[in-house]
């Protein structure tokens, strides 16, 4: 396995076209110790390996429907969902830009 280090970030930081500062890649380099320690965790536990993976969590909520019913509810008008916002330009919302 790769060993993580500085130049290995910097270098998948650049392939992702963006920069870290080397307090940035100092945080993410403990980080990743912390998740390499984890992984050697799980991988001493006898038998996990021969295990079937979970999909879904949740296996027993999707056979007992215990999922509700919807409900048709009433919608208000614009003007009543948009009263408190400041920022509005006809029935929607006013956001500040985000892409150039």
């Amino acid at each position: 396995m790769i060993k993580i280090n500085k130049e290995v970030v910097k270098t998948c930081a650049s392939n992702l076209k963006f920069e870290l500062e080397d307090a940035q890649i100092d945080l993410l380099l403990s980080e990743f110790d912390s998740l390499i320690a984890q992984m050697k965790f799980l991988d001493a536990v006898k038998g996990a390996d021969q295990l079937e993976p979970m999909a879904y969590p949740y296996e027993v909520m999707l056979t007992d429907n215990c999922m509700r019913d919807d409900e048709v509810g009433v919608c208000e008008s614009a003007d009543e969902e948009l009263k408190n916002t400041k920022n509005r330009l006809g029935n929607q919302v006013k956001i500040p830009k985000v892409l150039g």
